[in-house]
């Protein structure tokens, strides 16, 4: 592939970086804790400086080959307001305009995998047979449609971290909705009927469940 997921990378390091700064306060290492902070603000300003697109008005990851912005709206666009380092006016602006939009985002399944309005999106992935892995990994369409719970998860707390308590609380109870209607907790789901698919009783998409009943977001 020539796409390569920074958005979701960086956001994972600078989490890191925010928990090892606190676990050093903790333990009283001064200095450890500083520079575990300075760390953390570096990636925070280049996640904007190089992975806010101005032209689109979003957040996008871009391609190894030639640098250029992949010009694909995911929910890697919003990780940067998960991990809370965008600018609320702007955090709220998007989640409004994308991630609570039904043209968009907030699908039956809220929060598929792929912007609804790409003309690449399908939202069932395509699953032609009885999913078997690894074959169902290769499947047409696996990651540009479909809803996963667990990434479902990171966008209401996108949501929550952006101000939009109300809402987010919402789209957790509309993704729990979606999920009770299949006879069991699936790798992930069709986005427009909220049927499951992909493999059954999935651990990460179990452990959304309870993150996400729990509003331990």
């Amino acid at each position: 592939s020539t796409l390569f997921p920074y958005t979701t990378l960086f956001r994972s390091l600078y989490l890191e970086c925010r928990a090892l700064c606190r676990m050093a306060s903790q333990l009283g290492r001064r200095a450890d804790a500083a520079a575990w902070e300075k760390r953390a603000a570096t990636l925070k300003r280049l996640i904007h400086q190089h992975l806010f697109n101005p032209a689109e008005g979003v957040y996008q990851d871009r391609c190894i080959a030639d640098g250029r912005f992949t010009e694909m709206i995911t929910p890697a666009s919003f990780m940067p307001l998960y991990a809370g380092i965008t600018p609320p006016v702007l955090a709220r602006q998007l989640c409004r305009q994308y991630l609570l939009n039904p043209d968009r985002f907030y699908t039956t399944f809220p929060f598929p995998s792929l912007d609804r309005s790409h003309p690449a999106y399908r939202s069932g992935g395509f699953l032609y047979a009885n999913p078997n892995f690894p074959g169902a990994l290769s499947q047409q369409a696996y990651w540009i449609g479909r809803s996963w719970p667990h990434v479902c998860y990171w966008m209401v707390g996108a949501l929550y971290q952006s101000g939009l308590r109300a809402e987010a609380d919402r789209a957790a109870a509309d993704v729990l909705d979606a999920m009770s209607r299949s006879e069991a907790i699936y790798e992930c789901y069709d986005s427009l009927t909220g049927y499951g698919n992909g493999h059954a009783e999935f651990m990460w998409s179990s452990a959304a469940v309870i993150a996400l009943a729990c509003q331990y977001y």
